[in-house]
């Protein structure tokens, strides 16, 4: 099944509480970088360098675009944000899946936890005013895919 953009949901936690964030035109999650270390040796017969990893792993960002509305707390969160405190706060992406009838499935979705978010933003003549945002992981996003029932 291809799954539409549609009906997909960012929320995160404001005061405790899960916050949709409003008026989204994209949003990604940048693949997760392995950190790695060179393992050559001295008796290696290959001539590649190999490369071996180390076990941590460096969170892709969520990155996105929205209309931006300084009325919507999410928004006037992520602008306000100061990029130097570090913070934790859970959020979400939940996909609509594409069924018409959401009672039959879970929605898929990754769970993350911020550790810094920020935003910029672009006011053209010809668009509604826009934001850029980018969110911090702490781990990789946790998936939890659709469950359709019998």
């Amino acid at each position: 099944m291809k799954i539409p953009g549609k009906g997909a949901v960012l929320s995160i936690d404001i005061s405790s509480v899960s916050t949709p964030v409003g008026q989204i035109v994209s949003a990604e999650i940048a693949e997760n970088e392995p950190e790695m270390f060179e393992g050559r040796t001295l008796d290696q017969t290959g001539t590649g360098m190999e490369e071996q990893p180390t076990g941590y792993v460096t969170p892709g960002d969520i990155t996105g675009e929205l209309f931006f509305d300084s009325r919507l707390a999410a928004h006037a969160l992520l602008l306000d944000a100061d990029p130097l405190i570090h913070f934790e706060r859970e959020g979400s992406i939940t996909l609509g899946d594409g069924d018409p009838d959401l009672s039959n499935a879970g929605a898929t979705s990754l769970a993350f936890t911020a550790t810094s978010i920020g935003a910029s933003l672009t006011i053209a003549m010809n668009d509604g005013v826009k934001s850029s945002f980018t969110i911090k992981q702490k781990e990789p996003a946790v998936l939890t895919a659709a469950t359709f029932g019998a």
